[in-house]
């Protein structure tokens, strides 16, 4: 069997922080990008709230660190091997089991490399055939 585990995608993030800012999602859409600032944070090259502080900046952002991170709970970044072997345990699977789907290639070749499932989600259809290549629908 297998399991199917959807992450949240950065627009969703953008709807939650336009909460916070004076920008509406599509405007921070516009002004967030995968910059030098992301690509330090996600190694760890930076602390989360250097990473933070750099988005508040840039987005207006008026919240807290735990505002921002949208309350993660594992700790864990998406590319560290770890994080999806936590979610393995957690949900009671192997990691062989899962098919990830995530908005960014970077993190859809960690998953890879990590030796899951994984399907770069651009339009509603990469979605599908996702599913369809599993024979989930």
């Amino acid at each position: 069997m297998t399991v199917i585990v959807l992450v949240r995608n950065r627009y969703q993030a953008f709807r939650y922080w336009e909460k916070q800012s004076q920008f509406f999602a599509d405007e921070i859409s516009d002004r967030c990008a995968i910059d030098t600032w992301y690509e330090k944070h996600e190694p760890r090259e930076i602390g989360v709230s250097e990473y933070f502080a750099h988005l508040r900046r840039v987005l207006a952002l008026e919240g807290s660190d735990e505002d921002i991170a949208l309350g993660s709970q594992l700790e864990l970044r998406k590319i560290e091997p770890a994080a999806f072997d936590a979610v393995a345990e957690a949900i009671g699977s192997s990691s062989r089991a899962i098919l990830f789907f995530h908005d960014t290639i970077e993190n859809v070749k960690r998953a890879h490399a990590a030796e899951l499932r994984a399907v770069h989600v651009r339009t509603p259809a990469n979605v599908k055939q996702g599913l369809v290549g599993i024979r989930a629908l």
